[in-house]
């Protein structure tokens, strides 16, 4: 009959819609288990920021070479540095991924320089004066300069060799019209002497006549040979040395290899001068005909002690605070600044800054600034 049908069509929606009810509830329930599960997961497993912080990157370097009250024949020297890592992998796997993870060296109480690698560095001075020096090295990762790796500070001699001959580079270089230099090197696959044009060094940072805040700089070289297949092709062991304040060496970084500069820290605050060279490629002596013009630099210090006006500029939203030292330029200053932070050869930025800078110091000038 219609009626009895009618009860049982409407018993069996009541079934489905309870077995739909439960089948909901349960899937529920397996949905919040889950998630209970993840939250516990989240919380016993580290992040990978947790996981590079507990990592053992701890570590303490030992100069092999020179030795200790080792005497050097000439004016080059090489720095072998072993690195005594308490977790070998933890701490190449960190500074292999680290931007800035170097060795820091320091010759003569100097600023240390740092931009060997931590894992194969190729440590190398060059044009060191005659007599006693003295090195130490420490190790600097994720902008710290790390103490506790810092080794035994070594001392040693270097002598003028007799059997270097200094009329020999006169010979093998020679200066062109349009100022490049050639230079003959061995050809290594038939030992004949191949002419190469070299260039000046240039540099790029620190730039002249500018401030930087802190106590430190990266640096910066442009080489720009004329023919650059075969510059690259003999002079791919060469070195840009650089001297910082007429140091007793020129402390000298790989030409090509590294895409990271390297970095001068701990100067004191005030005035700089900074130049730079090719090293050759054979004896690793100076290309005195590479030299890059002398540039002189500020740093500013922590507390911008050296700084005659630190100017207000406001540059992509933010307020910066840009310290000029007495014997800056302003337009220099302003730049470098822009240059640094992405925005080189900007006229509005350049502009701007400049303004700002400019009214900072007419504001010091007269006396509204407190000195």
């Amino acid at each position: 009959p219609p009626v009895k049908n009618r009860s049982s069509q409407q018993k069996q929606r009541q079934n489905t819609y309870i077995q739909e009810v439960e089948q909901e509830e349960h899937s529920q329930q397996q949905r919040h288990h889950h998630q209970q599960q993840q939250r516990v997961l989240q919380q016993e497993t580290p992040t990978s920021t947790e996981q590079n912080e507990t990592k053992n990157t701890n570590a303490k370097l030992s100069i092999l070479e020179p030795p200790m009250d080792s005497i050097i024949a000439g004016s080059n020297f090489k720095v072998s540095v072993q690195v005594l890592a308490e977790n070998q992998d933890d701490f190449t796997d960190a500074y292999e991924k680290s931007n800035d993870g170097k060795i820091c060296i320091s010759l003569d109480d100097s600023p240390f320089h740092c931009g060997w690698s931590a894992i194969d560095g190729n440590i190398f001075f060059s044009n060191a004066i005659e007599g006693s020096h003295t090195i130490v090295a420490m190790l600097y990762n994720n902008g710290t300069l790390h103490n506790e790796s810092r080794s035994e500070t070594i001392s040693f001699t270097t002598v003028q060799n007799p059997d270097i001959d200094s009329d020999d580079d006169d010979e093998d270089s020679s200066l062109s019209l349009d100022g490049t230099s050639n230079q003959k090197v061995k050809n290594s696959s038939n030992g004949g002497v191949v002419n190469v044009k070299v260039p000046t060094v240039q540099i790029d940072s620190p730039a002249d006549k500018v401030t930087y805040p802190g106590t430190s700089v990266t640096i910066r070289n442009i080489v720009d040979p004329p023919e650059p297949e075969l510059f690259e092709r003999y002079f791919k062991h060469s070195f840009i040395c650089i001297n910082i304040d007429a140091a007793t060496a020129h402390s000298c970084f790989a030409a090509f290899g590294d895409t990271n500069p390297p970095f001068v820290i701990g100067l004191d605050p005030g005035l700089h001068s900074i130049e730079a060279a090719l090293s050759h490629p054979e004896s690793g002596d100076l290309l005195f005909q590479t030299s890059s013009s002398t540039k002189i630099f500020y740093v500013a210090g922590e507390l911008n002690e050296a700084a005659y006006i630190v100017g207000e500029a406001a540059v992509d939203g933010a307020t910066r605070f840009i310290p000029v030292a007495k014997g800056g330029s302003l337009s220099a200053q302003a730049d470098g600044f822009c240059s640094s932070i992405g925005l080189k050869e900007d006229i509005s930025c350049t502009g701007s800054v400049f303004h700002h800078l400019s009214k900072a110091w007419r504001a010091k000038e007269l006396g509204f600034v407190n000195s």
